[in-house]
């Protein structure tokens, strides 16, 4: 049983309070992550998360199990998003971040090494951000949270091959970017 089936369960049972823990303990760093990648804006990450599990939990009732929980959870997440974007007039310049779990260890003894990350990692982070928004999106949830083509595809609520498509494009042009600086 996957921890998410453990948490509608739990829900189910009655356990809303313990069931929201869990949701924020297995999918808080991820909807914040999307949020930031989303915004460029760490407040703002932080208010859309809290809004996220707001929905999720007045929601949660409502989820029918056509897909995956955390496929559920990461479409709020980018709907939350988009309309935070909305609001704030910003939704075709504003740059976004990618804050990746997998690759923000900077704890390396050596300075030098360290420094070599961040530079990279802040050079990825510029090179994604000049990417058109669906490409950037599904570059994200592809490549830096792991996420099958189908569940992707669902997410942004775009066909399978919208999603292939936009991968594609984003890999070619982030190869035009980042090949001059990085030798890639």
């Amino acid at each position: 049983m996957s921890t998410d089936d453990i948490i509608l369960s739990s829900y189910k049972a009655g356990n809303k309070k313990g069931a929201l823990t869990g949701l924020i303990d297995s999918h808080g760093r991820s909807i914040y992550n999307i949020a930031l990648f989303m915004l460029n804006d760490e407040t703002a990450a932080e208010d859309v998360t809290h809004d996220v599990f707001l929905r999720i939990y007045k929601g949660l009732s409502h989820f029918k199990g056509k897909s995956t929980l955390s496929t559920w959870i990461y479409r709020i997440t980018k709907n939350v998003c988009y309309d935070y974007l909305k609001r704030k007039k910003k939704w075709k310049n504003e740059g976004l971040e990618i804050l990746d779990n997998k690759v923000t260890d900077l704890s390396n003894p050596d300075p030098e090494e360290s420094y070599q990350t961040m530079w990279t990692q802040r050079t990825v982070r510029s090179a994604v951000q000049k990417l058109p928004e669906s490409q950037r999106m599904a570059i994200t949830l592809s490549y830096f949270h792991s996420l099958k083509y189908e569940d992707i595809a669902v997410i942004m609520n775009v066909s399978l091959g919208t999603v292939k498509s936009n991968i594609f494009r984003g890999k070619k042009q982030l190869k035009q970017i980042l090949e001059p600086i990085l030798g890639v």
